[in-house]
């Protein structure tokens, strides 16, 4: 009887343990437990286990292999760019119920670009692809690797094109084609070809606050909290984050399953942990 209680004492503790790493989204500790203790793990638990890391990771090859098999078909339904926004926005809004604000700053970068191309092709010009070419260089010993996006020189000069006009508005005959993709190249052809200005106002503020907080935060080693936030750019945490949520809906991205699948598949797992701590004591 002393061995039955120690363990169901010790099931119940676990049990505590894997809701607390699920209700503060800790997946990657989870999935450490679940190698130190394989009782508790089953291959749907594995599964809804990696896919939520791979959300959250933006690694879309391991989304393309564990949507299907888990009848989540509708991931795989919006284009490439449109995924990895998905992805990465759920990324920031775990940085930011964890209060890791310097994070979420630093993070705005690469997602305001992918943003604002969406932006751009929705509501200014919808063939802004063609202008854009990645670009791969060699290291010094010889790996060929990915470096970027770039804007592609052949095809903005080689005649009258809307980039090139804006271009030469703004750089005159010096436009550093060595440089990447930006936002504040972006938010200047949205500028110049969108119709409609409250979107120009939105994608004005957003791009503020990478300037005045983001851009700080990525060069600096500073302490970042609301008092801060609000100091450089009268905004708090969340209203930073509405302001940016706010753009990507103007992108398109407004497929609320899109947004609750982390919520919704984390739910599932604790629905999977109680059905599993019933068989384990069943047995």
């Amino acid at each position: 009887m002393v061995q039955a209680s120690d363990s169901s004492m010790e099931l119940r503790i676990q049990g505590a343990l894997i809701t607390h790493m699920l209700d503060y989204y800790q997946y990657i500790p989870l999935d450490e437990f679940l190698a130190n203790h394989p009782h508790w793990s089953t291959s749907q638990i594995q599964d809804t286990l990696a896919l939520l890391q791979a959300i959250i990771s933006v690694d879309l090859k391991t989304i393309e292999t564990l949507a299907p098999k888990l009848h989540l078909d509708f991931l795989q339904h919006p284009s490439f760019l449109e995924r990895k926004v998905y992805s990465y926005t759920q990324n920031l809004m775990l940085n930011l119920s964890e209060y890791e604000y310097a994070d979420y700053l630093r993070g705005l970068t690469p997602i305001l670009v992918d943003v604002m191309r969406l932006v751009v092709v929705k509501h200014a010009l919808p063939d802004l692809d063609q202008y854009m070419i990645q670009v791969s260089k060699e290291t010094t010993d010889g790996r060929l690797i990915y470096k970027g996006l770039q804007w592609n020189q052949e095809k903005i000069e080689s005649g009258h094109n809307q980039v090139h006009k804006s271009w030469q508005k703004y750089y005159g005959k010096h436009f550093n084609y060595n440089h990447y993709v930006s936002s504040s190249h972006l938010l200047k052809l949205l500028m110049d070809y969108g119709k409609d200005e409250d979107i120009k106002e939105t994608a004005t503020q957003v791009r503020q606050v990478e300037k005045d907080l983001r851009n700080i935060v990525a060069h600096e080693v500073l302490f970042v909290d609301d008092a801060w936030l609000q100091e450089r750019s009268n905004m708090d945490a969340d209203e930073i984050h509405g302001l940016l949520m706010r753009l990507i809906y103007i992108a398109g991205l407004d497929d609320q399953k899109q947004w609750d699948v982390i919520s919704d598949l984390n739910e599932q797992l604790k629905e999977l942990f109680k059905a599993r701590i019933q068989e384990i004591r069943a047995n």
